[in-house]
């Protein structure tokens, strides 16, 4: 049975500067159901228009064995009245698809500094970029990507 939950932060918490990409991990360690998630929605770090999700990549790139049992991650979890799609500061996922190796689902929404690196994965089968346009070099990783389990692409 998966079980998901979306992490993010209102306007309140991250207004005067100190909630961000910056401590959204930490937040995330700190929740009693982390642990049993196979699924995690990330959703608004806050001044996502301004701040980039780089610090929350690094974050589960940096403890990928905590993030072992995750299945399936989406990063940019937000409607428009949180941030317009074409504004949302995404980040690089290069170093993602090792440090994940058991994830089957992937969802990005936005492109504004979207970097998907050398795209090589075992298990991935669903990738989904939700965006108002991709850059070149986005559309390279996925044109030259090594998904032998991919069964569904989105872009």
């Amino acid at each position: 049975m998966n079980k998901s939950k979306i992490f993010s932060y209102e306007y309140d918490e991250y207004e005067d500067g100190t909630k961000g990409a910056h401590t959204l991990i930490d937040d995330l360690f700190a929740d009693p159901d982390f642990s049993g998630l196979t699924e995690l929605s990330i959703g608004n770090w806050g001044d996502c228009w301004e701040e980039s999700c780089q610090p929350i990549i690094d974050g589960i790139i940096s403890h990928a064995k905590e993030f072992s049992h995750i299945r399936s991650l989406f990063i940019g979890d937000m409607d428009f009245e949180e941030c317009e799609v074409s504004w949302i500061i995404q980040g690089n996922y290069g170093g993602l698809w090792a440090a994940l190796p058991e994830l089957t689902e992937l969802t990005i929404k936005g492109s504004t500094d979207l970097e998907l690196g050398a795209v090589s994965h075992e298990k991935l089968e669903s990738l989904t970029i939700i965006c108002g346009g991709l850059p070149n070099s986005v559309i390279e990783s996925v044109k030259n990507a090594r998904l032998p389990g991919l069964k569904k692409l989105i872009l």
